[in-house]
């Protein structure tokens, strides 16, 4: 009976979609074995889709979303790295997921203008990967390239004897914060993967993420 009640209390909650875009900044955070000489760089990308919010009192509201979110880092050799082995080494790996985020969110209404505070969790498919790795010498002569120019396309998996290198599911968790108007939302929100995303054992590593969103939700007031 409490489970009906609840949720006929969420059919009855306003419910309201939209659509956000925005700026996200990646890497990957965790050990790697196999190398310490190697600095980690985040990569600017982009997000973007659809989104859903049912408001369960003038308060607290549910938030979840189906988002195209790209991931991934740049590392290069630092001067460690180049006096012991004679090369630089530049490599850049890209992942594209789809991701629903599930939050709760809390927020404050100040006549038009809103405050608010999410905090949940997320889970992605992994529907595409590139990695580039490229070699140069001490004149910047270039050596050895893994990949096109582009990079190579990344097999996803969890049998690396099949070729899969990174695992094709990826969760974590996410908070945020931001400030609405009307039917505009402007946000910021953090994910922390927890899972290890590579299937080598040297690599113990998973997804960090910043991202900066405008959204526009249908049926607000405008005006």
């Amino acid at each position: 009976m409490a489970f009906l009640a609840l949720f006929c209390s969420i059919q009855s909650s306003a419910q309201t979609f939209g659509l956000k875009a925005g700026y996200s900044a990646s890497s990957f955070q965790g050990l790697d074995l196999s190398s310490t000489d190697l600095d980690e760089k985040m990569i600017s990308t982009m997000h973007f889709g659809p989104t859903m919010e049912i408001n369960l009192n003038k308060i607290l509201s549910f938030e979840t979303a189906l988002l195209l979110v790209n991931k991934g880092e740049k590392r290069q050799s630092n001067e460690s790295y180049r006096q012991i082995v004679g090369h630089h080494l530049k490599e850049l790996t890209k992942l594209s997921y789809l991701q629903i985020p599930i939050t709760i969110k809390i927020g404050h209404q100040f006549g038009d203008w809103k405050l608010y505070s999410t905090a949940g969790a997320y889970g992605s498919y992994a529907i595409k990967g590139m990695h580039n790795k490229i070699t140069h010498n001490e004149n910047n002569a270039f050596l050895i390239s893994e990949g096109t120019a582009e990079g190579s396309n990344i097999k996803f998996g969890n049998n690396l004897e099949e070729g899969a290198t990174i695992k094709k599911f990826d969760a974590g968790l996410t908070v945020g914060l931001g400030i609405e108007y009307k039917a505009y939302q402007f946000g910021l929100s953090y994910d922390h993967g927890l899972v290890e995303i590579y299937n080598y054992e040297n690599l113990q590593t998973q997804n960090r993420s910043i991202h900066v969103s405008i959204g526009y939700r249908f049926g607000k007031n405008k005006s």
